[in-house]
């Protein structure tokens, strides 16, 4: 789930109050694609204790898809998501 269009994008930057981090980090606890934001996709984690935000934008259509996929691994590691083969999305 690495590059597409060229462009690395997994792992997201996690973000909360107090920090930022990045990396293939945490279990993922909720993943949301909101119809009137169609290019976004909201990814919640738990790491070491703390939750994190992350975000995704892409083009609708592939936003679409990779919801359905991320959220049918909701408790999974970030690295275990971040290991699927999304090659048949794109």
């Amino acid at each position: 789930m690495k590059v597409t269009d060229g462009i690395n994008w997994w792992p997201p930057f996690w973000t909360n109050d107090q920090k930022r981090v990045r990396g293939e980090l945490g279990t993922l606890v909720k993943a949301e694609f909101r119809p009137y934001l169609p290019t976004l996709i909201l990814m919640w984690i738990r790491h070491e204790g703390e939750d994190f935000i992350g975000a995704h934008v892409r083009n609708e259509v592939l936003c679409r898809q990779l919801h359905a996929l991320i959220a049918q691994n909701i408790g999974r590691t970030i690295k275990q998501i971040g290991d699927l083969d999304v090659g048949f999305l794109l």
